[in-house]
């Protein structure tokens, strides 16, 4: 039985008999899917039971509805009366149709595919990936559409793909809202949003609200993927939103936005993905970097994350432009190795060029073996940060000290001003290794505060012009507040090191070996 309700009207029957009057919550459901239907599309709409047609499968039932429905404004409702034999594959591919599940499943399917505009799959439901398909799970590959409350199990063997896997929600159009669905497991990705060809650049895409779960994958994935289908130069994945997504426990990065790493040149018009927002997500026990935008990435927004660390870069920028990353509360675990924030280092870049990043008003506590930030690109702006070691105690000999809280070493043009960084070796160190006679230039340290540390400030070896390390505040030094070599004597332009001020009482009783050490290239008072 078919039904229809016209613009801002109320439906005449229900799929029992036309005349049978609508009551409860299954008038509710009609007028509320009225009343949107209208408001959206301005258009009445049909209301279909795909276990009403003809077809050997579910999947083959959908398809003969889609077909007989065309052009119609309409939905399909999934029951149990449609079956539940394995789904040949579904495309839903005219404009206005909504795939609405009435009941959870699971259901195995080979792949549903949205093609149309303003079309969208309704759950909740589960959806169960079929084995030896070699085919994504859920596909939007039109616009204007709409994913919500799908499960997708993504666990069944898969074979190899020319090195890849097959993702549970897989977005190749533009303006398509995928929101609070799950993933609980993947042989690849859980959500990709990617850039394959002029016509899909996935663009301007929400990803919202999702939950994905990957403990029993086996193969290497991430969490959710932008950017381009395998690597491969072409258009890319530009203006998307992921907010508020939960993502545990993922063999790759659990947020992976990435661009033209076939040339790994400087790029040129539709080879680098742009203007990605990440917000407001929590990750952790993620098996690369937690939150990764690399390789010719520009204008990404990284705000007000939560991200639980213990492998790799905590959130890594490299090869990018204009990356802001403020706001966001990270804890490293002990087993973590690299850096709280990392900026570069351009690995895959012949020419060297700045990443203009601001780095801005993050928490950064647990375990720092390494970097709390590390700057290896040129450029950077750091600020407001909060960065303390709180995983070890501080002994009065220094014992437990490790790690730096800021490093900006091998680079030039780069500003820290106004953080705040506690019990690590170096508060902040320009030459992380202690290279023989460093060259830099345009680096600068001010208004820091800087306690319980080793070394307050290090420029170790450091030939350094128009530099600038000074009005910083630094307390309870083990060894050097700040210290110097006299290379810097060897610079060009001029220096500071002014109105710097030490509060030298050590800790635990200790006292600290010197106050400024070697700084004859400076001007200092």
């Amino acid at each position: 039985m078919v039904e229809t309700c016209a613009s801002g009207e109320m439906p005449r029957g229900d799929k029992i008999s036309l005349a049978t009057p609508l009551t409860g919550l299954k008038m509710k459901r009609w007028a509320l899917l009225c009343v949107l239907t209208a408001m959206a599309w301005g258009q009445s709409t049909t209301l279909v039971n795909a276990g009403s047609y003809a077809g050997r499968d579910c999947g083959a039932k959908i398809t003969a509805a889609e077909a007989a429905l065309a052009s119609t404004s309409a939905e399909i409702d999934v029951d149990g009366s449609c079956g539940s034999s394995t789904w040949s594959p579904v495309n839903i591919d005219h404009d206005y149709h909504i795939l609405r599940f009435l009941s959870s499943g699971p259901f195995s399917v080979n792949s549903i595919t949205i093609s149309g505009r303003y079309d969208a799959i309704i759950g909740p439901a589960t959806v169960k990936q079929v084995g030896g398909v070699d085919q994504n799970t859920v596909v939007v590959d039109g616009s204007d559409s709409r994913v919500e409350k799908i499960t997708c199990d993504g666990s069944a063997p898969q074979p190899s793909k020319q090195g890849t896997k097959d993702d549970c929600f897989e977005i190749t159009g533009s303006r398509n809202y995928i929101i609070e669905n799950t993933v609980t497991a993947t042989q690849a990705s859980g959500i990709a949003v990617l850039g394959s060809s002029p016509s899909h650049a996935g663009a301007e895409n929400v990803i919202k609200d999702n939950r994905i779960y990957n403990a029993t994958a086996s193969q290497y994935g991430e969490g959710i993927v932008v950017g381009q289908r395998g690597y491969d130069r072409g258009s890319l994945a530009n203006r998307n939103v992921l907010e508020g997504n939960l993502i545990d426990n993922v063999n790759g990065d659990c947020i992976y936005v990435t661009a033209d790493i076939a040339t790994r040149q400087l790029p040129t018009n539709g080879t680098q993905t742009n203007y990605t927002q990440i917000l407001n997500n929590t990750v952790s026990r993620c098996h690369d970097s937690p939150i990764e935008a690399s390789d010719m990435v520009f204008h990404s927004l990284i705000q007000g994350n939560i991200v639980d660390c213990s492998n790799n870069a905590c959130i890594l920028s490299r090869d990018g432009i204009s990356t802001t990353i403020v706001g966001n509360s990270i804890y490293m675990e002990s087993s973590s190795q690299q850096s709280g924030i990392s900026i570069g280092p351009p690995a895959f870049q012949s020419t060297k060029f700045d990443s203009h990043a601001l780095v801005a008003n993050n928490t950064i506590r647990g375990f720092i073996s390494h970097f709390g930030i590390n700057l290896a690109q040129s450029g950077a702006h750091v600020t407001g940060n909060d960065i303390e070691d709180t995983y070890r105690q501080v002994g009065g000999d220094g014992s437990g000290l490790a790690g730096e809280g800021i490093s900006c070493s091998g680079v030039d043009i780069c500003f820290i001003e106004g953080n705040r960084i506690a019990r690590v070796q170096v508060g902040i160190d320009f030459n992380y290794g202690a290279v023989n006679n460093l060259a830099a230039r345009n680096l600068v340290a001010t208004d820091n505060w800087i306690n319980e540390v080793g070394t307050g400030i290090n420029i170790y070896q450091l030939r350094c012009t128009n530099c600038n390390f000074s009005k910083n505040y630094i307390s309870q030094v083990l060894r050097v507040a700040i210290q110097d070599n006299g290379s810097n004597a060897s610079g060009t332009g001029t220096s500071f090191a002014i109105g710097n001020m030490f509060s030298l009482s050590g800790w635990d009783g200790a006292s600290p070996k010197l106050t400024v050490q070697n700084l004859p290239g400076y001007r200092q008072q």
